[in-house]
């Protein structure tokens, strides 16, 4: 289980993914990743959780490796910078900073 410091478990994700692996996993992850509707629910939840990290940071990241193709691997990583650019311009920090550890 995924809880993050000022958060909560990450019950949604767990909920759509239960009982998905392989492919059908990759498959339910990318059609999250690539929806815009997912990417302003995450929006709004960086106006609560400044930290918060999203299945995108990791797909990115190590997307190509587990089997997820190169467009939502670039999608992943544009979300995943513009969470960061978000919690920038709303929390007066760094440019340099990432909510990725």
């Amino acid at each position: 289980m995924i809880t993050q410091e000022g958060g909560g478990p990450a019950t949604r994700f767990q909920q759509a993914i239960e009982g998905r692996s392989g492919q059908a996993l990759i498959d339910l992850i990318s059609r999250l990743i690539n929806d815009p509707a997912t990417l302003e629910r995450f929006d709004k939840e960086l106006g609560k959780y400044p930290g918060l990290l999203f299945i995108d940071d990791y797909v990115w990241r190590n997307g190509l490796a587990w089997g997820f193709n190169q467009q939502t691997v670039e999608r992943a990583s544009a979300n995943s910078w513009y969470f960061d650019s978000v919690v920038r311009s709303q929390y007066g920090v760094p440019t340099n900073f990432t909510r990725y550890v």
